[in-house]
């Protein structure tokens, strides 16, 4: 099969009005897609628009006759540049510290942490479909406020409100609650609810355990995405592994809507954060998605079926929502809370 980027610049699909095709032996939707709109993943478009004459998407036959209707749109996409700037400050103050009572003590003084030193972008390693960083920074929905481990009680130097990366923080639990010297942690803030779906998380940062107790903990802030506060939680850190591959178009059936946007905006922009169902059983990290709006531009007498708005790169999946990416939006189109989505590409 043949693979295709995930990630054009700009392009432009050119067809002619009104048009009908005739299916060859070895044809298949997204292969008509292709040739017709310049997009194997627009394939959706074809297939609402000859349901009567389409029963299953995997299957068409040679001689039939499909309505191929007008699209012309101009997508405009992400390029592989970093989500975030570097933090302002990437070393902690220097001030005079205090430590934490000595008894059942853990100490660890981490070196350079290789992991964590790779650029942030949508698009991530070459092999990768995105980066690690990338499936943090999109957060999640969470049904139930219950993820916590523990909250930062303060500041390690009380010199800032604001925590950054290098900067060290005092925890409220430690070994008697399973926290240990060389433990990962994610900080992370509950944000707005979703209705019926729950709490949106957004993952603030990455600590390291250097020093344990009985009943608390110094972590060093090793990766920061937002400013991290006093009271925030942690939770632990569990190793992301994003898929290897390219994007390739597939027929599946799953369909869903966006529920939710990480950030409150006016205007949705590419690799803006969505919120989407269906999730795991249905989704996969990795997985592209369509969204479309139900149609009613005429051409030459012929409504569209379906009008794509843009496209979600999927980087997180939880058991009845996902998290993704905006990385296309089809020409001037606004992206809104309800559109509907749709699979249209997986890694393979």
């Amino acid at each position: 099969m043949n693979k295709f980027l995930l990630f054009p610049l700009i392009f432009v699909t050119s067809i002619l009005s009104g048009k009908e095709y005739t299916v060859v032996k070895g044809d298949c939707l997204w292969f008509i897609a292709e040739r017709q709109y310049g997009d194997p993943f627009l394939w959706p478009i074809i297939y609402e628009a000859n349901r009567d004459k389409i029963e299953n998407p995997h299957w068409i036959y040679p001689g039939q006759v499909f309505v191929i209707p007008p699209y012309q749109e101009k997508e405009i996409g992400v390029t592989p540049t970093a989500l975030v700037p570097p933090p302002a400050e990437t070393t902690a103050p220097t001030a005079m510290t205090e430590s934490l009572p000595q008894e059942s003590l853990q100490q660890y003084s981490p070196q350079q942490e290789e992991e964590f030193g790779e650029v942030t972008t949508v698009v991530g390693e070459k092999k990768f479909v995105f980066s690690k960083e990338s499936a943090l920074l999109a957060g999640f929905i969470t049904p139930k406020k219950n993820l916590q481990t523990g909250k930062i009680v303060r500041g390690y130097t009380h010199l800032s409100k604001d925590l950054v990366l290098g900067n060290k923080v005092i925890l409220n639990k430690g070994m008697s609650n399973g926290v240990m010297v060389k433990d990962k942690i994610l900080f992370f803030r509950y944000g707005r609810g979703v209705h019926s779906y729950g709490t949106i998380v957004r993952i603030l940062g990455i600590g390291l355990i250097n020093e344990a107790h009985s009943n608390n903990a110094i972590a060093e802030i090793i990766a920061s995405y937002e400013p991290i506060h006093k009271g925030d939680y942690f939770m632990p850190y569990k190793e992301i592994i994003p898929p290897e591959g390219k994007i390739s178009p597939v027929l599946d059936n799953v369909e869903g809507k966006i529920i939710a946007f990480k950030n409150k905006a006016s205007v949705v922009k590419p690799y803006d954060v969505v919120y989407i169902t269906p999730g795991n059983g249905l989704v996969k990290a990795g997985d592209l998605f369509l969204i479309y709006r139900k149609g009613k531009i005429k051409n030459v007498g012929k409504d569209l079926p379906i009008f794509p708005v843009g496209k979600i790169l999927i980087v997180d999946v939880r058991e009845k929502t996902s998290s993704g990416y905006v990385v296309t939006i089809m020409g001037h189109m606004d992206i809104r809370k309800d559109d509907k989505v749709r699979l249209v590409g997986r890694v393979e």
